[in-house]
């Protein structure tokens, strides 16, 4: 008697999924929502920091010709800053932010020259 033995190996992949209530504007408990955002409009040369909830922060951008800002901005929930960086050149960037209590958040990104 011959037995026909057939093997199936599935891959499988398991992530976290954060469920919200149906028309809750609110965060689950265990979600932390980052105060600040960081984007950038590369066509632009632009760099944006979107303020979920009102914050001071030293704010340093260096670039390939060193430092382009070192200020503090103060900014209130739910507004944006823009930073101009065209002229700045090619190259990468670093964004840090550190609010009042030493808390530091920093990104990283690159610029080209290309014209759009």
């Amino acid at each position: 008697m011959t037995a026909i033995v057939s093997l199936i190996v599935l891959n499988s992949k398991a992530e976290d999924i954060v469920i919200y209530k149906k028309g809750s504007t609110e965060l689950p408990k265990d979600t932390s929502e980052k105060p600040i955002d960081i984007h950038v409009d590369e066509p632009s040369k632009e760099l944006s920091l979107v303020f979920n909830k009102s914050i001071e922060v030293r704010t340093i951008i260096s670039g390939p010709k060193g430092v382009i800002f070192n200020d503090d901005i103060n900014g209130n929930s739910n507004t944006t800053v823009n930073i101009n960086l065209s002229g700045s050149g090619e190259g990468d960037y670093d964004v840090l932010l550190i609010d009042n209590s030493g808390n530091v958040t920093d990104s990283s990104f690159y610029i080209s020259e290309t014209n759009y």
